[in-house]
């Protein structure tokens, strides 16, 4: 927290949420709806500003009978500046629980053993509430018998000073008489009243226990909520990452293709110049040939041509070198060759697994738009739950007032 707890009836504490909105020292009025009041004031200081623990998320802060229907924060008050001299709610704490999680059998086992164990400790509550206002409503109505009591005594004084007053007498004993039948309607309207008021009590206990156990669904719904949106968020996340490496690897595929197709149009190139090259040393090889014949049949016209025995074997010498070159070079293509086939089965292979990313890519996107409006509708759902709730926390409320006894002026 920030600042400080309110100690006077006039000072309030803010949700730390609303810090940006207000600050130390600010007024603020807090209106309340409906005809029973709880507040002896509703301007306050604020003093400073707290975190509550019955704030399950920071994204879903519950919901308002009020405004928007969105419960946008809340506020800390002293007990003395409640106007009422009971309690409307109880907050109980069962450290037992914190070893098991919100969502798990074991804890919704153990909330009902310890819901039922505190319903029995507490099933006379609302007899002995009930009698309180019995007693005090009984109070008032010995009061006023003991008011006609006197009325009465005055009555039988007024007859003895009027003995001498017949029809003063008459007048005075009609008057007691209607006194009595008033007395006796009164007693008859007390005891439909008491009758009224019991059957009014235990409907509102009934109530009480349907909102307790609303509220406790309601409070496992905000955590499975909580839980799915942390879930979604992360599904998100991970579809994110796959999209963008899926393209990076689109990327890398494109830029393989391009190099594979470079390696062949040089291999091309390089095998038609291989080609040009094997038919030049053929046409060199009949030359050698023919050179070899013109040197036999006719030294002379081969010493004429340039043809000796020894530019011959230089000529022979670099043919076998050249041949040797171009079977060399020749397999070092058909290398090339195979490296770039296994090159291109490696790219069809990384289609076919981007293929298949991308299918099930798709397949995820569906599921989470899915999650999403699953999360949706249970939000939407949660908010008309939650608003029920609370109007019949109000309701109960209301009617539980209505037993509060009216202090008399």
């Amino acid at each position: 927290m920030s600042g400080a707890f309110p100690t006077k009836s006039n000072e309030v504490a803010l949700a730390s949420t609303m810090a940006d909105q207000y600050k130390v020292g600010d007024t603020i009025r807090l209106n309340e709806s409906g005809s029973n009041t709880l507040l002896k004031e509703h301007e306050f200081t604020v003093t400073g500003f707290v975190n509550s623990s019955e704030i399950l998320s920071k994204t879903i802060k519950g919901v308002s009978s009020a405004g928007s229907g969105d419960l946008s924060g809340f506020a800390v008050v002293p007990q003395d500046a409640f106007d009422s001299e009971v309690y409307t709610i109880a907050r109980l704490r069962y450290p037992d629980l914190r070893k098991w999680k919100t969502t798990s059998r074991e804890y919704s086992d153990k909330v009902t053993e310890l819901q039922q164990a505190l319903e029995e400790k507490l099933a006379d509550n609302g007899t002995v509430r009930l009698d309180t206002l019995k007693t005090t409503a009984d109070d008032k109505i010995s009061e006023g018998k003991e008011k006609i009591a006197n009325a009465k005594s005055q009555l039988s004084d007024a007859e003895k000073k009027l003995a001498d007053g017949k029809s003063e007498i008459e007048k005075n004993e009609k008057t007691l008489v209607d006194g009595q039948k008033e007395v006796d309607s009164n007693e008859a309207t007390i005891a439909s009243g008491d009758a009224q008021l019991n059957a009014a009590w235990n409907q509102l206990e009934a109530s009480r226990v349907q909102l307790e156990s609303a509220r406790v669904q309601i409070e496992q719904a905000v955590a499975t909520l909580a839980e799915k949106k942390d879930q979604l968020d992360d599904a998100s996340a991970k579809l994110t990452e796959a999209e963008t490496q899926l393209a990076a690897k689109k990327e890398e595929l494109a830029s393989g293709r391009e190099q594979l197709e470079v390696g062949k149009t040089q291999l091309a190139q390089a095998k038609a110049q291989l080609e040009v090259g094997k038919a030049d040393l053929e046409t060199k090889k009949t030359l050698l040939a023919q050179g070899k014949a013109l040197l036999a049949s006719d030294p002379d016209a081969a010493a004429a041509q340039g043809i000796t025995e020894a530019s011959l074997q230089a000529m022979e010498t670099a043919l076998t070198q050249a041949e040797a070159q171009f079977t060399q070079t020749e397999e070092a293509l058909m290398d090339k060759e195979q490296v770039l086939t296994q090159k291109e089965q490696e790219l069809a292979a990384g289609q076919t697994a981007i293929s298949n990313a991308e299918a099930e890519l798709a397949t995820k996107k569906q599921q989470l738009v899915a999650g999403q409006e699953a999360y949706r509708q249970g939000l939407a759902k949660y908010y008309a739950s939650y608003s029920q709730y609370v109007d019949g926390l109000d309701q109960y409320r209301e009617g539980v007032a209505a037993f509060e006894p009216t202090p008399e002026r």
